[in-house]
């Protein structure tokens, strides 16, 4: 049954769907309050409520940025009233939007809680990554320790079909699963993937569009805390002293990079701020000095003045949300900031003479930075080849003070993975694909698909010829690289179903 406006032929699922499209597409908050109001009017009595309408209007809220108290207080109502009737998919889409817009109802999260655990098994490597991330941002998953075991368990057994930027949150959340060898394996091979991508001497146009291209492929935005930290490493960018990370976390506000909602109880996204400290000089042919020295506090997404000018640096388009101007992250304000400053302040007039600037850059993010700006710190340290630049990142569920935490180091993180061992490939199957799913699938392969699972449509892939894998990523005209026929499945299973989550009508 759907409720609809009186006169007006309006229901609740079409304000459902019309902000699943807003969510879809990049739109920001601007008309998004009267379809959250709408849907709060047309959704009063519980028990006549679509659960799928209700968790595609919280998940398009929390990706346009709408905070709005009555529809998430209409939505964990619903959760409570209704949570055997929604889709594992849709429960952990929930829990993420709620983390998402730091709002958090603990009787809505421990419904969620025992719901997941009666049937965690039918959550899929996406879902398990997501309620974690949910539950840690919210500060709820060490006191829910009987969950916190379950999706451990349950990550353990599909360590094979976790995707990149699932297996970015579940290194950094803190389940015993997060430093299993064999997930950390899989993150040093992105990280190498990463690493040969954005190899180069010089950032040119070329550059750029084949770490963009590298980054497709992964389908990944950021790292996490822990893959950013190590990635970091990886090209030579030291992490800031403990004393600047300090001092740092005491220039935040106290809502930086936290679930400032939790403070408030007023659901809204979570603000993120750049902290830096620059001592910088340069030496002229008499033997002369120049210099400045400064700090700078940017918060993400400022749409004020925007001093920089030179446009040195170039930020990326990510794959998982291209919609999002990077270039106002920031940090990558701050390292754009710099560029301008140091032109101003007369110490380099262009690109050439940016190679005899000397000093030190700090920086400190109030949460895991993304790849585009990870890559702004890679065109910066060749730009400035003689400024120490030490960038850094803090967890925003860190119980240290505004969310810092300190990074473990390499040898914590590879201790004992020496040998990993992958798991046994008798494993219980993720969520079963539909119908609906199955023909798409058989449409884009131009061979029938009668796969019930992610996992045995992998086997299916894999039981065909290099040359028919071949054909099927060019007629979707996705690359053909040079790879064998395990990996060349994999790879095409991941793209397929990159394409059916773009097209179904769930988040």
């Amino acid at each position: 049954m759907q409720m609809s406006c009186p006169g007006s032929g309006i229901a609740a699922g079409d304000l459902a769907k019309l902000a699943w499209a807003f969510g879809t597409s990049g739109l920001r908050e601007l008309h998004f309050e009267p379809l959250a109001e709408g849907f709060v009017m047309l959704t009063d009595d519980q028990s006549s409520n679509d659960p799928e309408h209700v968790a595609k209007m919280v998940w398009a809220a929390a990706k346009v940025g709408y905070g709005s108290v009555a529809l998430m207080d209409r939505v964990a109502l619903q959760v409570q009233v209704q949570v055997a009737e929604f889709r594992p998919s849709s429960l952990a889409n929930i829990a993420w939007s709620f983390a998402t817009l730091a709002y958090l109802v603990p009787s809505m999260m421990a419904a969620i809680s025992s719901e997941v655990l009666r049937g965690i098994h039918r959550q899929d490597a996406r879902d398990l990554a997501n309620l974690a991330f949910a539950f840690a941002t919210l500060c709820q998953l060490k006191e829910d320790e009987p969950l916190k075991e379950a999706l451990s368990e349950e990550v353990l057994k599909k360590l094979n079909w976790i995707q990149p930027q699932s297996l970015a949150f579940l290194t950094e959340v803190g389940l015993e699963a997060s430093t299993h060898p064999f997930l950390l394996q899989k993150l040093n091979e992105i990280l190498d993937h990463l690493v040969t991508a954005l190899a180069t001497r010089e950032a040119t146009s070329a550059w750029k569009r084949r770490v963009e291209a590298a980054l497709q492929e992964l389908y990944l935005d950021h790292l996490g805390s822990v893959g950013s930290h190590l990635l970091l490493s990886r090209l030579q960018i030291d992490a800031p002293d403990q004393d600047f990370i300090l001092r740092a976390m005491q220039s935040f506000p106290t809502c930086a990079g936290r679930t400032r909602g939790l403070e408030t109880q007023r659901p809204q996204q979570r603000r993120i701020f750049a902290y830096s400290e620059h001592r910088l000089q340069t030496t002229d042919a008499t033997g002369g000095r120049d210099a400045t020295a400064g700090r700078m506090l940017r918060e993400h997404g400022f749409q004020g003045l925007r001093r920089w000018q030179k446009g040195w640096l170039k930020p990326l388009t990510l794959p998982v949300n291209h919609y999002v101007d990077r270039s106002v992250c920031a940090e990558f304000q701050v390292l754009n900031e710099i560029c301008d400053l140091v032109n101003e302040e007369a110490l380099a007039d262009d690109m050439q003479s940016c190679a005899l600037v000397e000093g030190v850059v700090q920086l400190l993010v109030s949460t895991a930075p993304c790849l585009s700006c990870i890559s702004a710190a890679l065109q910066f340290q060749l730009l400035f080849p003689k400024v120490h630049l030490q960038f850094g990142c803090v967890q925003p569920w860190s119980e240290l003070p505004g969310g810092c935490e300190p990074f473990r180091s390499d040898e914590d993180l590879h201790a004992g993975a020496a040998a990993p061992s992958p798991p046994s490939p008798q494993q219980p199957a993720e969520a079963e694909l539909s119908e609906a799913e199955r023909a798409d699938l058989s449409e884009l392969c131009d061979m029938p698909i009668d796969a019930r699972s992610w996992e045995e449509l992998l086997l299916c892939l894999q039981r065909c010829s290099h040359q028919r894998l071949a054909e099927i990523l060019r007629r979707k005209r996705w690359r053909v690289l040079s790879e064998t026929v395990p990996e060349r499945a994999r790879r095409l299973a991941r793209l397929l179903r990159q394409t059916i989550d773009a097209h179904e009508e769930r988040p």
